[in-house]
């Protein structure tokens, strides 16, 4: 199984364009790119899933969970029985990325369901993480089901009492369930700076400890069961991965086309 912020403040002006370089758009996991089932080799094989074959992340269509997917008509559904990983591989367009383009912003949507579309007592925790075949997971956001609190992980694979090194963040941290969100963070590969931004704001900004270079390979979607509680679904949508120069404004950031970090307004 793959294990899975960071000091970098946000740059309250505008990116330039033609410098941002798209390393991966799911555009809505839209057909005919997606087709409704498991996401694993889909986009022309782009997707992977770990484990191998597992079948809980799913293109869906219509409505699911009490929710319409937040652009077109698909999107994902995150089912969290086990700990489970799905994502592109983004290591060429890394790799390949203009000079000074080093911060990776990547952002989704999510969807956290109501207690009523759920069973009783279901509970997990759904999000994305930043991956390196030589760090391991370097950390990321995720969103806690029952209560909508928000977890920023930081060297989850580096020593310490639990796997994952968490920072929650009290009432500002929470999510309201029944609506969709944006989740993302800028990740800085050369200076191991990260922020992690919520609805188009900061929520948090500190270093990882890793030390390795970091090539990032990927930014996956992760599901996990909280221990002793029901299985739990959420959705996601608009997956977006940017390598950029600076983290962008919200402003900058619409310009720039990505989904997750331009303002928020838009509510089912």
């Amino acid at each position: 199984m793959k294990p899975t912020l960071i000091a970098l403040a946000v740059v309250g002006i505008a990116c330039s364009c033609a410098s941002a370089q798209s390393l991966y758009q799911s555009g809505g996991f839209e057909s005919p790119r997606f087709a409704p089932g498991t996401i694993d080799g889909q986009d022309s094989g782009a997707w992977s899933v770990d484990p191998a074959a597992q079948g809980n992340h799913l293109v869906v269509s219509g409505t699911t969970l009490g929710a319409n997917p937040f652009s077109g008509t698909q999107m994902v559904r995150l089912n969290g029985p086990s700990t489970n990983f799905s994502w592109p591989d983004i290591t060429a367009g890394v790799a390949g990325r203009t000079a000074g383009n080093d911060v990776i912003v990547t952002s989704t949507r999510i969807f956290i369901p109501l207690a009523s579309e759920l069973a009783a007592g279901a509970n997990g925790v759904f999000g994305i993480l930043a991956y390196n075949a030589a760090a391991l997971n370097m950390g990321g956001i995720r969103v806690r089901v029952s209560d909508g609190a928000i977890f920023g992980t930081i060297d989850p694979d580096g020593a310490g009492p639990t796997a994952f090194g968490n920072y929650t963040f009290g009432a500002g941290g929470i999510l309201a369930r029944g609506q969709w969100h944006e989740i993302g963070f800028g990740l800085n590969i050369v200076t191991r700076a990260m922020t992690l931004l919520v609805n188009g704001a900061t929520l948090f900004t500190g270093t990882t400890s890793q030390t390795v270079a970091l090539n990032l390979t990927d930014v996956d979607f992760i599901s996990s069961l909280v221990t002793g509680a029901q299985p739990a679904s959420v959705l996601v949508d608009d997956y977006s991965v940017v390598a950029v120069a600076v983290v962008p404004s919200p402003a900058a950031a619409a310009l720039l086309g990505l989904g997750g970090l331009a303002a928020f307004r838009r509510r089912r």
